[in-house]
């Protein structure tokens, strides 16, 4: 019974530690980068990057630009992409901003780097833009690319992003997003209900979704759980932190979902005993 609870747990994603170094795609004549000079944006000093020699396939550990929690700001990102971009190693498979303080204008910087390269053409791209400080604006930027289809997986948790980013970000349209994280954004119920209608479009192509802490109730779960069961393509999805007491009930009737986390939503015995039910009958009914 406790390797079937172990099995059946939500999947936890454990992200790449943070380095010190930022690498390449590990291709013929790939590079090293780092980071030579720090920023500090109050006395108007620019972050300083440089390629510093070449790196086979052998030293270099993925297809990453890893630059997670290096606080670089908008001018350091911007520095580190125009490296990255003369540096003409090829598309990275994962790019990794999390947690540098950066703004819609390095999300711009980072758009613009991607159209000019052609990044994500041939596989679709993953990239963290997590804890960071963008706001509705950036939706707009990242919609062209995933309308374009050159992003895989996006983590935009921990942002300032209101329930206005998701008909900006035309995840209906999003064909080869697969993962998208919204967790920690003020979304309430009125940006669950566009991203119902976003994954109610044929052109979706989102199977696995965190929404954590986003403000949700009852209302917006109701209509994201009738979504999911029209398509029958969400596979995995996190609404743990949002009150949706009872709403709960609702996502039962998803077959497809394999995977459901439903941490602290303020659910009651009573309710979890009917959700284990309708559960079963519904596994019953499916098989």
């Amino acid at each position: 019974e406790e390797e079937e609870d172990v099995q059946d747990a939500p999947l936890r994603v454990s992200l790449p530690p943070v380095t010190s170094q930022l690498v390449t795609r590990p291709t013929t004549g790939g590079r090293i980068v780092e980071i030579v000079e720090e920023s500090d944006e109050d006395d108007g000093e620019e972050v300083v990057v440089r390629l510093v020699g070449t790196a086979s396939a052998a030293d270099v550990p993925g297809d990453n630009v890893c630059a997670a929690g290096k606080m670089l700001g908008d001018k350091g990102v911007t520095a580190l992409l125009k490296e990255l971009a003369a540096s003409n190693a090829g598309s990275p498979a994962n790019i990794q901003l999390s947690g540098n303080d950066i703004t819609s204008d390095a999300v711009a910087t980072l758009c613009a780097t991607i159209h000019k390269c052609g990044w994500g053409r041939q596989k679709a791209l993953d990239i963290d833009l997590s804890d960071n400080r963008l706001d509705d604006s950036a939706a707009t930027l990242l919609g062209g690319l995933l309308a374009e289809g050159r992003v895989g997986r996006l983590n935009l948790s921990s942002n300032d992003l209101s329930s206005a980013a998701i008909a900006e970000l035309r995840l209906g349209e999003a064909l080869h997003l697969k993962y998208l994280s919204l967790g920690c954004n003020d979304l309430s119920d009125a940006g669950a209900a566009s991203l119902s209608r976003a994954l109610a479009e044929a052109s979706c192509g989102i199977d696995h979704l965190d929404v954590s802490n986003c403000g949700i109730e009852r209302p917006g779960l109701r209509l994201l759980a009738a979504a999911i069961k029209k398509t029958e393509r969400m596979s995995r999805l996190n609404v743990d932190d949002n009150e949706c007491t009872e709403g709960v009930l609702d996502l039962a009737v998803s077959p497809c979902l394999l995977q459901l986390s439903l941490c602290n939503v303020g659910i009651t015995d009573a309710i979890a005993k009917q959700l284990a039910q309708k559960l079963a009958v519904e596994s019953a009914h499916h098989s």
